[in-house]
């Protein structure tokens, strides 16, 4: 072993056979007895990929004025190292070995975990439990320092000027440090790391806030028939840069066409490993749970698919709560449900989430303890879409190629998380069910396929043996016959609308017979953007009647819908007329995003106010 506490960049070059530091790719230094490294040196090794360093007397890595965008697996193991700051010049790395470096401390490689969002193995380990455990404690402290924050600081802040704001920023993360005292003692260090990024995070959010709306006088408006208090909000004038569109001025009753809509969060959370620069993952579904007090309302917490995830993210502070990941399964669609479970004699309400893809089989998550509790599996191909029952909470809905399974999940007989379910219907199509959707009364099953819209009959469901069921009904739609459907949903008991590919507009049907018939009749056309782009879906919020679409531009067009006020025609004539109530009340535009094939945007609605979430 060499004795040497440096190396010069002339043993470099002789070692490695280049004649620059810039052509070295992969430099070994292993055992050469090395207390540090100039990092003058190591900035000049721009296309370095891998670097080991293993077996030497390094207390650090000094990265001062590093930044290697190719370094992509280093080696540190059998060193004395004490810190690991600066790794955050390595913004691609993937590998590191620290091994035998017994004054890291465990707080050092969350840090690490936490500054190197691209990193997959720690000591030949994969970091994921890290990165959810990481995770779950910045949900905890986001929570409580938004209590700090409201006890605290909140009236003052208003008062204070802008050479004020450092100090008052250091005195608001001393406060949090002091206060927050949450997760285990060995992460003291990494605890108090986070909070604070996540308390100057927090004071630049309020100072935004505070520039472009801040709260001025509390007014009473009407939600639902409850007299609530809302703060009166300064409306600023729009700035496309920050996706703010300026309806019409608030009124008195809270109403959803005279709203103002802004952009509140951008995330980016189905990214492959955590890689910001992922464009490919794309997400595919979006729902609000259900309230488990309130029937027909949501919480704030909204689950999403795409990739090998699902997310669950709290839509009020914008952040990913927890992550359920299935390697190599790409989730095509999600959907909940609430039942109630018998606990040794005593029903609990409890909501389930069950969620599909490529990989054909259906998860049943149970979101509190992020655990799968079964897996029904024997689809016939990639799940398309999932939807339970309105009025029977545990029978779940299946598309999958040209047939639609129905299955009771059956875990409001149990008492544990043991439940088999059992499959009740077959349901057959001659093409690929894209979308399924139910009408509230839950007597028939309408479904979006490659050649046309659908019904089943959905009555009997519990006879044994039973042949694969067809359909009973089928839409008549003008112009050419052949165009697959996006979407379908039913907005009643007796309306359903619907979308084809290429057709630039949503249509309206309405059935006399409430679906036990095939006597659908076009009623209107919703005017949309004309387009080649297939899967692009929409959703309806009944209790607004608000159909709620995204294209593939960036734009999100909201309806207001009355479904009691329609015009009858004949559907063979050309005297149907585009609906004036259902002209786009909003096209929320978004110039600075732009959703192609590759990517999407999905939005939902939580309850009367109108949460949004615009992902990847």
């Amino acid at each position: 072993m060499e004795e040497s506490t440096s190396i010069t960049v002339a043993k470099i070059l002789d070692l490695v056979k280049v004649e620059k530091l810039s052509e070295v790719r992969h430099l070994s230094l292993q055992k050469k007895g090395l207390s540090s490294l100039d990092p003058a040196i190591l900035s000049q090794m721009v296309n370095l990929q891998e670097l080991d360093l293993s077996d030497n007397n390094l207390n650090k890595l000094d990265t001062n004025g590093v930044c290697l965008n190719s370094l992509a697996r280093i080696n540190l193991a059998n060193n004395k190292l004490t810190t690991l700051e600066g790794f955050n010049c390595f913004p691609n790395l993937k590998e590191l070995n620290i091994s035998n470096n017994p004054l890291i401390e465990v707080s050092e490689k969350y840090k690490l975990v936490s500054i190197c969002p691209l990193l997959q193995l720690l000591d030949n380990k994969d970091v994921s439990m890290m990165r959810d455990a990481a995770s779950r404690l910045d949900s905890t402290l986001l929570c409580k320092i938004s209590e700090v924050w409201r006890q605290s600081f909140e009236r003052v802040f208003d008062h204070q000027k802008d050479g004020d704001i450092k100090k008052f920023e250091n005195e608001f993360v001393e406060k949090l440090k002091k206060e927050i005292t949450c997760g285990p003692s060995m992460l003291k260090e990494y605890r108090e790391f986070r909070l604070s990024i996540l308390g100057k995070e927090h004071i630049n959010k309020m100072q935004l806030k505070f520039e472009y709306g801040t709260p001025r006088k509390k007014k009473k408006v009407e939600v639902n028939g409850e007299i609530e208090e809302k703060e009166k909000e300064k409306i600023p004038t729009p700035d496309t840069n920050r996706g703010c569109i300026d309806l019409k001025k608030p009124t008195e009753t809270l109403s959803v066409a005279d709203s103002r809509f802004v952009v509140s969060h951008l995330l980016q959370t189905h990214s492959l490993n955590n890689n910001p620069d992922d464009r490919r993952t794309q997400v595919w579904g979006c729902e609000f749970e259900p309230s488990l007090d309130k029937p027909g309302h949501t919480t704030s917490i909204c689950a999403t698919c795409g990739g090998d995830s699902v997310c669950f993210i709290d839509c009020s502070s914008g952040q990913v709560m927890k992550k359920y990941k299935q390697p190599g399964e790409i989730f095509y669609c999600i959907a909940w449900t609430t039942i109630t479970m018998d606990f040794n004699g005593n029903t609990k309400k409890t909501n389930l989430l069950a969620a599909g893809g490529q990989q054909k089989d259906i998860k049943i998550i149970e979101p509190n303890q992020l655990v799968c509790c079964e897996e029904i599996k024997g689809m016939k191909g990639v799940l398309e879409s999932l939807l339970f029952h309105p009025v029977q909470a545990s029978w779940l809905f299946c598309a999958a190629s040209d047939t639609v399974t129905v299955w009771d999940i059956g875990f409001h007989q149990r008492s544990d998380c043991e439940s088999k379910s059992k499959l009740l219907l077959t349901l057959k199509s001659r093409t690929i069910i894209r979308y399924i959707s139910m009408p509230p009364h839950g007597n028939t099953l309408v479904g979006a396929c490659d050649d046309g819209c659908y019904m089943w009959k959905i009555d009997e469901i519990e006879k044994n043996n039973e042949k694969p069921r067809t359909p009973f009904g089928k839409l008549s739609f003008s112009g050419k016959k052949t165009l697959p459907l996006d979407c379908v949903q039913c907005l009643s008991n007796n309306q359903i609308a619907t979308k084809r590919v290429e057709d630039g507009l949503m249509c309206v049907w309405n059935s006399e017979s409430g679906m036990t018939k095939n006597d659908f009749t076009l009623v209107y056309k919703i005017p949309w953007r004309k387009t080649e782009t297939p899967f692009l879906k929409f959703s309806y919020v009944p209790i607004h009647q608000v159909i709620v679409s995204g294209d593939d531009e960036g734009c999100v067009w909201m309806y207001k819908m009355k479904l009691s006020d329609y015009e009858k025609v004949e559907n063979n004539t050309d005297e149907i007329k585009t609906y004036k109530e259902s002209q786009a009340f909003l096209v929320l535009s978004q110039p600075f995003l732009r959703f192609r094939k590759m990517t999407a945007m999905f939005i939902d609605i939580a309850e009367e106010n109108f949460k949004k979430l615009t992902l990847d």
